[in-house]
């Protein structure tokens, strides 16, 4: 039987769930929006082959930028989980002022 852990734990360790669920600012979804609507006019203007091409690049870029995402997204975790440790551990800390 696999042990369980919290969803901090979880995150801590890289182990990817779906858990991390987020909502798109309105900033994000305007660029998404204008992004989407450059690359589709881009792609008219190719031919079939040029197409597929352009496909694979998007495709891989979407998971190298996904993949980047998700390491950043780790590290600020995990530096957060750090410093709050730390900031709590501390006895010269007084977090009462």
């Amino acid at each position: 039987m696999q042990k369980k852990y919290s969803v901090m734990r979880q995150i801590y360790l890289g182990r990817r769930g779906d858990f991390q669920i987020y909502k798109l600012t309105k900033n994000c979804k305007t660029l998404q929006k204008l992004f989407c609507k450059k690359a589709d006019d881009f792609e008219l203007k190719l031919n079939e082959d040029l197409k597929n091409e352009f496909g694979q690049v998007m495709d891989t870029y979407g998971d190298l930028y996904s993949e980047l995402m998700l390491e950043r997204y780790e590290e600020g975790f995990k530096m957060g989980l750090r410093l709050a440790f730390e900031a709590f551990d501390d006895p010269e800390t007084d977090f009462d002022e």
